[in-house]
């Protein structure tokens, strides 16, 4: 099964290149292309836009024929070699200052990454974002790049589960479409799609009397559009309306919650979607539990584990490709590196002969090492071969700094040690909001005795202490080696397979299972 991006990406980008009414005939078959070419032909769909993208001379249409191969790739599920031509398409959009298109690609590219779990990647492109849109001249698309952007951070925080902040990336993303109004094509579909997303963050915050104004509305606006059985938006309005009369236990009855889910269910289908299929295989499982029908409650909790697992597993899968293209990508500019380095040597050996020997094996002795090679195998030995005690010392914010004390620093100094003795970090829902809570203080405090006492964010603090108990326990705790790293990541408090390698590859150099099998073969020697 192939799987897609949710609705608050997947409705932007089927639309975005539709929203102007001066285009190109090039651009129009573009747009037809991937609205309806797309659907019923995907070979053709391949074919027609490479073809758009070798034979016309407007860069404007070849930076956008890129990004719909690269959406084409999205549909498919191919995360790197959609990336691979949105890169592409960044690179050509960057030298011809093409601000518009350049928002749309750094959102796409953030996307992407954030659909996988890479939230750092995912901001370093929605950054990008801010910095190019007051560029953009015309201010139709400056608007719309600004709702763009919005729209995208609002799924963003979404993914993160901080859904007052996603709240509020709609509210600005609602601000900037008023000023564009129903002047823009498929304005219901757009309107749609901001009210579904303000449903799905009011319903996770259990603000249900918000959340159903939401879905309604959004259903007002949908409804006024032909041709919308199939619209994804439709089944998350579907789903999220049944969850709620379901919740509510109102008027409504078990036929009409079931008709709803189901409905939903089929747009989940159609759409091959399994973001949507998860909600409702979710939602059904609950709502069969609550009034004790078992056997189906069996049926769709085993179908809503199945999918979670599959789709953990991809991603997982996904990111490992990912950087493995990444390390071929580096590993192609370091022999291309050689290469010119070889050429200049010869070139200098000619011209100066002994005087230039000296200036370049001078200079090469002053340039650090570019890989890091060194630096992370002598980590990697010290934490294989190191004393427990020592351990510590590897890890930013494991240990504390000898700053003298404030008296009113000392009931969170307190607070965290007994966080960091009962291994609290252990559990992957904590956040320094639910510690702030729990303390009965605030996260300024909390930061600001993390900054003085440990050096660090909180965020680091958190990743770092996990990875010092996944080193701990795969040095000592002999059966822990024998985990799957998902596993492994989920004991040691991480959310993903992915998150886990990542931070652990980013920290000590190299990926957790090499780690595993290093301590093996040394315990072999």
């Amino acid at each position: 099964m192939k799987e897609k991006r949710n609705l608050g990406i997947l409705i932007i980008l089927l639309l975005c290149s539709l929203s102007y009414a001066q285009v190109s005939k090039s651009e129009k078959l573009l747009a037809t292309i991937l609205t309806e070419v797309r659907a019923v032909n995907k070979e053709r769909a391949f074919f027609l836009v490479d073809s758009i993208y070798k034979n016309e001379p407007d860069v404007h249409v070849k930076i956008h024929a890129l990004f719909i191969h690269a959406y084409l790739y999205h549909d498919e599920f191919d995360i790197p070699t959609s990336l691979q031509f949105a890169f592409q398409a960044i690179d050509l959009a960057e030298k011809n200052k093409s601000y518009k298109w350049l928002s749309r690609l750094y959102g796409f590219a953030g996307a992407e990454y954030s659909r996988l779990g890479l939230f750092n990647e995912a901001l370093q492109y929605f950054d990008k974002i801010e910095a190019v849109i007051p560029k953009i001249a015309d201010e139709h698309d400056r608007n719309f790049s600004y709702f763009y952007y919005h729209h995208l951070l609002s799924a963003y925080y979404y993914e993160q589960k901080n859904y007052n902040e996603a709240l509020q990336s709609i509210q600005r993303a609602e601000s900037y479409i008023a000023k564009i109004g129903e002047a823009l094509i498929h304005y219901n579909h757009y309107m749609c799609s901001v009210e579904q997303n303000k449903g799905i963050n009011y319903l996770e915050l259990k603000q249900y009397d918000k959340a159903k104004k939401a879905y309604q509305k959004g259903y007002e606006y949908i409804s006024k559009e032909e041709n919308t059985e199939e619209f994804l938006a439709l089944g998350y309005i579907y789903a999220g309306l049944a969850r709620l009369d379901a919740l509510e236990q109102n008027s409504a009855n078990a036929e009409q919650i079931l008709a709803a889910y189901h409905k939903a269910l089929h747009i989940a289908n159609v759409n091959d979607n399994r973001d949507l299929k998860e909600i409702c295989d979710d939602y059904l499982r609950a709502y069969y539990e609550s009034i004790g029908d078992w056997e189906n409650y069996s049926l769709y909790n085993k179908a809503y584990l199945k999918e979670r697992q599959e789709k953990e597993e991809f991603r997982a899968k996904t990111v490992n490709e990912l950087l493995a293209k990444q390390q071929l990508y580096q590993a192609k500019i370091v022999d291309k590196n050689k290469k010119y380095l070889v050429v200049i040597v010869s070139f200098l050996l000619v011209l100066l002969v002994a005087p230039g020997i000296y200036f370049i094996v001078k200079r090469k002795r002053k340039q650090p090492n570019s890989t890091g090679e060194g630096t992370s195998t002598a980590l990697v030995e010290k934490l294989a071969l190191g004393k427990e005690s020592e351990l510590a010392q590897f890890f930013i914010g494991v240990s504390w700094y000898a700053e003298p004390v404030k008296e009113s620093e000392q009931a969170i100094i307190r607070a965290l040690t007994h966080f960091e003795v009962e291994k609290g970090f252990l559990d992957s829902t904590v956040t320094i909001d639910t510690l702030a809570e729990a303390w009965q203080t605030t996260v300024f405090e909390i930061s600001q005795v993390l900054k003085k006492h440990k050096q660090v964010e909180f965020k680091v603090y958190l990743t770092q202490w996990r990875l010092f108990e996944s080193v701990k326990i795969m040095r000592f705790e002999r059966e822990y080696r024998d985990y799957k790293i998902s596993h492994l990541a989920e004991v040691v408090g991480f959310g993903s397979h992915s998150s886990f390698s990542i931070e652990f590859k980013k920290s000590i150099g190299v990926n957790p299972s090499f780690f595993i099998q290093y301590l093996e073969e040394i315990e072999k020697k």
